[in-house]
């Protein structure tokens, strides 16, 4: 007996579907209480303002640099859990699922968000030239050991998490019909 086998276009285009169907319904959930305010969601929106300066804390902190980075990523790793679910899974929804409301408010957030990374990058340039400056002058370096390091680590997650953080803080819930 020989079973028929779905091609695997078809296969790949169910499974398409249904991802998308998934992802639609993760969309229509109500936000948890604690995210319903704007203010706790754009308290949740400066995870990686926090991440940065956690960073930061462990580039110059001689003794606790790596706990500080630890505490960074897990903060990043809350961020990447919760950022997407307080927009309803706007920065990842196909076009497909989305209005045209929706849309531009995801491509005006990526565009500010573009201009924060080059922000955050140019901190991140700042920061190591003052710390190869005020070493060359006072032969003591603001970042201690791998604190470069730990610091470009930081500004990584902290870029990666920005255009879904600039997302949420922008973020309006859609009104339902009868908000009208």
């Amino acid at each position: 007996m020989s079973r028929s086998r779905p091609s695997p276009a078809r296969s790949a285009g169910e499974l398409r579907a249904a991802a998308q169907d998934r992802l639609q319904e993760q969309r229509q959930r109500p936000l948890p209480g604690w995210l319903a305010s704007q203010g706790r969601r754009r308290a949740v929106a400066l995870t990686p303002a926090a991440v940065f300066s956690l960073g930061v804390l462990a580039a110059v902190a001689e003794r606790w640099g790596y706990l500080f980075l630890v505490v960074a990523a897990g903060l990043s790793l809350a961020g990447a859990i919760v950022l997407p679910k307080v927009t309803q899974q706007l920065a990842t929804a196909p076009d497909g699922l989305l209005d045209e409301r929706e849309t531009s408010q995801r491509d005006g957030a990526y565009r500010r968000a573009f201009a924060w990374v080059l922000v955050l990058l140019g901190a991140l340039w700042v920061l190591a030239l003052t710390d190869g400056l005020v070493d060359r002058l006072t032969g003591t370096a603001l970042f201690q050991d791998d604190g470069t390091v730990h610091l470009a680590l930081a500004t990584l997650l902290a870029a990666a998490a920005l255009p879904t953080a600039v997302l949420t803080w922008t973020w309006r819930p859609p009104l339902d019909d009868r908000d009208e």
